[in-house]
């Protein structure tokens, strides 16, 4: 009975959610939600609260309804209520313009809080276990996560978008084998989900490839890095409470909309107090922002260390940092000086680009027409430009990689780093890094509004393509 042990410690572990009332329970219909409701049954009343059964089909598999209509018959099997809903995942991954994951996961964490808030529920449980623990933690290690990142899945945090509702997950520290061995000792049938054996999903690689292969050297790995995650959620409370009082001592007056910083006392901080003040300052100007990337960070400390009066550099979520005499100003990018009336691209992930079709570059407001242009002919001016590119080739609009070259038109076949290239234009240098390329696969086609690779050239007789960068309407 590890399971109801471990739900039990965890209830009595979080006052907070001790205390609700009613609690929301994310049922997929797989084993460890079915698991995880069936042992908050199992719990004498007075040790937790009253719940309600929630299940999203995400319309991604054939079989999606099956799990649905399974969910619907356990939820009146244990006299629960349930609701259940379908929400088109591909497409609201399209128009958000995220991976298939992410976009399942932005649809599901919206629908559950849109169920407790209908349901009067102030906490939402989900039903990660160990064993998702410590994939996470190593697809963060190999995305290059810092101390946060580190940290895992939290026990109990705040559901994304809708803070003012708890996020438990009771089964954090329950490997899925002792999950498994739940559900055949008390004769659960949970669905199977055949997207697990999806190794075109990087999670998936992560579980039935790599995860095999440490283990092969670590046994325990599992184990080690759920314990690492915890340990690193402890050091890091240790850095947020550093980061308090330097907030309190760095951060100055500022207009509405924008933040400042002392420059004398944010220059006397840690590098990674620095950093974590930036994190801090673009979460509270985009709280929309779910991710703030390392490497803009990164840049933005190094660039305060050595940067003049005057000079900026680009943050995540379209804003800038601009160097005055006494203060960093944190203001939008749009209206930062130097950076108005110009395009850039607000994160490090590269646009899926459509052939033809309409993409938005983010916050700056310009956005990419590519249209067919059958006869190569004169383009009217510097922000257009015709490129020749076999129609179903998929193409990228991104910002440049560390040293990354292309062959400009007009050199000859000789090539040049981008950075170097738009140095050579008079680029701001808080624009360099952000700059649009306009790219197919790992090959730049077009430097926007400057120049066009040398390889892409329009040609009679090849598929040819007309594509331009519009300023904001």
């Amino acid at each position: 009975m590890a399971l109801l042990r471990a739900i039990s410690r965890y209830f009595m572990a979080y006052p907070a959610l001790r205390a609700c009332a009613k609690v929301v329970v994310g049922v997929s219909g797989g084993a460890d939600s079915v698991a995880l409701l069936h042992a908050l049954l199992a719990l004498p009343a007075a040790e937790r609260p009253a719940v309600w059964v929630a299940h999203l089909d995400h319309a991604l598999r054939p079989a999606s309804e099956g799990d649905a209509q399974f969910v619907r018959e356990l939820a009146a099997q244990w006299q629960l209520g349930c609701t259940c809903e379908r929400r088109m995942v591909r497409e609201t991954a399209a128009r958000l313009q995220l991976s298939i994951e992410m976009a399942a996961r932005h649809e599901r964490y919206e629908f559950l809080a849109a169920v407790a808030q209908a349901q009067g529920a102030a906490a939402v449980l989900v039903a990660h276990n160990a064993d998702d623990q410590a994939e996470t933690v190593l697809l963060r290690l190999l995305r290059g996560a810092g101390l946060a990142g580190l940290r895992g899945m939290r026990p109990l945090s705040r559901v994304p978008g809708a803070p003012q509702l708890l996020l438990g997950r009771p089964l954090l520290t329950v490997p899925r084998a002792a999950i498994d061995a739940y559900c055949a000792q008390h004769g659960l049938q949970p669905r199977q989900d055949a997207s697990n054996a999806d190794q075109t999903i990087g999670r998936n690689r992560v579980r039935h490839q790599l995860l095999p292969v440490l283990e092969a050297a670590q046994p325990r790995l599992r184990r080690i890095l759920g314990r690492t995650a915890a340990v690193l959620a402890s050091e890091y409370a240790v850095v947020q409470q550093a980061a308090d009082s330097a907030w309190a001592h760095a951060v100055v007056a500022a207009p509405s909309g924008q933040l400042a910083f002392a420059r004398k006392q944010f220059g006397a901080l840690l590098p990674a107090l620095q950093a974590e003040l930036l994190r801090r300052a673009v979460r509270l100007l985009q709280p929309a922002l779910r991710d703030v990337d390392y490497a803009p960070i990164a840049i933005a400390c190094e660039f305060v260390r050595t940067a003049a009066v005057r000079q900026q550099v680009l943050l995540p979520g379209a804003l800038a940092l601009h160097v005055e005499y006494e203060r960093l100003l944190l203001l939008p990018a749009a209206i930062a000086p130097a950076l108005a009336a110009q395009p850039f691209m607000d994160g490090c992930s590269a646009v899926a680009v459509g052939v033809p079709g309409r993409t938005s570059l983010g916050a700056c407001g310009w956005w990419l027409e590519v249209s067919a242009a059958p006869m190569p002919a004169a383009v009217p001016d510097r922000w257009a430009v015709q490129f020749a590119h076999p129609a179903q080739a998929p193409l990228a609009l991104r910002s440049a990689r560390r040293g990354e070259r292309f062959q400009p038109l007009g050199l000859h076949g000789h090539s040049q780093s981008v950075a170097r290239f738009l140095q050579n234009a008079k680029v701001p240098q808080a624009l360099r890094a952000a700059w649009p390329l306009l790219c197919a696969s790992e090959q730049v086609v077009w430097v926007g509004g400057w120049r066009l690779d040398a390889r892409a050239r329009a040609q009679p007789g090849a598929d040819t393509w007309l594509a331009r960068l519009h300023p904001p309407d």
